[in-house]
């Protein structure tokens, strides 16, 4: 089973850049695509016996994909998100194994919180808090391939964090260059005149 698993879990990495690489130009079909993924996702978590993970990551990753078709209406994706935490955490009750049980269950949740916040810094900074306990689980329960996509993913969330913060000092300087400029411009007519 662990050599199912992993893979699984490679396939599912392939199907995962697949839908990633649709998003926007296809989103029927890269949405079909993600759901390949979870499904692949979820049985490569069921063979390494982490039940938690594998009901956590089909619910969670079927709720976030219903808050896609909702994305327009807050009030239903509010009421979807606080009835879902509800069932994560009975899924996490019922299918409790150790303490180790919790890291699923605070990564679903948190996907959640991702998708409501509005702010991109905050929400790509906890995007890596959910890498880094997507990172313990994998190491966790051996999936080693596993781990690899996460450590990708984790260093992608990274230099996005730190490209949009160097990013915006740097349209922040030019910013500054440009109305020192334009200041520059607007006394150099009254010079003239004199």
């Amino acid at each position: 089973m662990y050599a199912l698993s992993q893979i699984l879990m490679a396939v599912a990495i392939i199907v995962y850049f697949v839908s990633q690489f649709l998003g926007n130009k296809k989103p029927i079909l890269s949405s079909l695509i993600w759901m390949i993924y979870l499904g692949l996702h979820t049985v490569h978590y069921y063979c390494l016996e982490a039940y938690t993970g594998a009901w956590l990551v089909l619910l969670s990753g079927i709720v976030m994909f219903a808050a896609g078709w909702f994305n327009k209406n807050k009030k239903v994706i509010y009421s979807l998100f606080s009835a879902s935490s509800l069932v994560i955490v009975l899924v996490t009750v019922l299918t409790w194994n150790t303490a180790v049980s919790l890291l699923p269950m605070f990564n679903a949740l948190l996907c959640f919180v991702i998708y409501l916040i509005k702010n991109p810094y905050v929400s790509i900074a906890l995007t890596i808090v959910s890498g880094v306990l997507e990172l313990i689980y994998m190491v966790l329960f051996a999936s080693w391939v596993g781990l690899a996509f996460e450590i990708i993913i984790l260093l992608l969330g990274i230099f996005s964090l730190v490209m949009m913060i160097w990013g915006s000092k740097v349209q922040k300087q030019f910013q500054q260059l440009e109305q020192e400029l334009d200041q520059e411009n607007a006394q150099e007519p009254e010079l003239e005149q004199e």
